[in-house]
């Protein structure tokens, strides 16, 4: 088996030097602030979401609809807000962690 050496000047992905932060320019800074806030938002907004269908999954798994259409509880609702805050608890550390970054 041969080994292919690169001539030298060939390009390849290994050996392209990508700039830090701190190397762009104040504008191009900027430029990276703004898409890393915008990328923010929208994972915030999905958490919401999230956060809403799983909130209205779970409740609505505590009730049930007879053939008439006669909506009935089937459990405590101590349950319900115990499990929903520990989904809200669980959003919140990702948002921290979101925040973070």
């Amino acid at each position: 088996m041969t080994v292919k050496i690169p001539k030298p000047g060939e390009m390849d992905a290994e050996n392209i030097q990508r700039p830090t932060f701190e190397q762009f320019s104040a504008e191009d800074q900027k430029a990276i602030e703004d898409i890393r806030k915008k990328i923010r938002e929208e994972l915030e907004q999905e958490i919401r979401r999230q956060e809403e269908e799983k909130a209205m999954k779970h409740y609505v798994s505590h009730f049930s609809v007879d053939r008439q259409g006669k909506v009935t509880k089937i459990r405590k609702s101590h349950s319900i807000l115990h499990n929903l805050r520990q989904e809200l608890m669980n959003s919140l550390l990702l948002i921290q962690k979101l925040q973070i970054w």
